[in-house]
């Protein structure tokens, strides 16, 4: 994180929060050996102002999505001292379908092929083992089966640590009864 020096008397304050995050909020952290007010504002509208002496943090509410996050302290009558950071906050799990109902699948082929989309970028992994997605997040996997019930866990994570998980059992018989 962009750490602000500033004097006098001597300080430093910063956003430390990742520019992609799952959290609703943007920690501040201060050390100041007096005490300022520091001045916060989220997307353009004046957040919070905080008295603050010593060391130590604070959190500033964000919006969904794209924020602008600005922190400053005032030097003097006309001096005052900012830093800036974006911030993207994603409050929600990343999607994961699958193309075909999977729910009741029998077969007696020795694999099945998955087919499916997931957020693009997102980490991906079947019990877990991680495998690539396409660009646009879809995925086409050959999942190889034993004889009764096979388990997969398939788990999608992105860029934020939101996390979407479907457990799907496909069952490999001897025969299949087509009725």
């Amino acid at each position: 994180p962009s750490v602000v020096e500033f004097s006098p008397n001597s300080g430093a304050f910063s956003i430390t929060t990742a520019e992609v995050t799952s959290s609703s909020q943007a920690e501040v952290t201060y050390d100041h050996s007096g005490s300022a007010v520091l001045s916060v504002s989220v997307n353009g509208r004046d957040a919070q102002k905080t008295d603050v002496s010593g060391s130590g943090s604070f959190s500033v509410a964000l919006d969904e999505g794209y924020n602008t996050v600005r922190v400053g302290i005032a030097l003097t009558e006309y001096v005052t001292v900012y830093t800036e950071k974006q911030i993207f906050s994603d409050r929600y799990p990343p999607m994961l379908i699958f193309y075909e109902d999977v729910s009741r699948i029998t077969t007696s082929d020795s694999s099945f092929l998955l087919v499916g989309e997931t957020e693009a970028g997102s980490r991906f992994s079947v019990n877990g083992e991680e495998r690539e997605l396409a660009a646009d997040g879809s995925f086409s996997l050959e999942l190889s089966l034993n004889d009764g019930a096979n388990v997969f866990e398939i788990v999608s994570i992105d860029a934020a640590g939101n996390k979407s998980a479907r457990s799907v059992t496909l069952t490999k018989s001897a025969v299949v009864d087509n009725s």
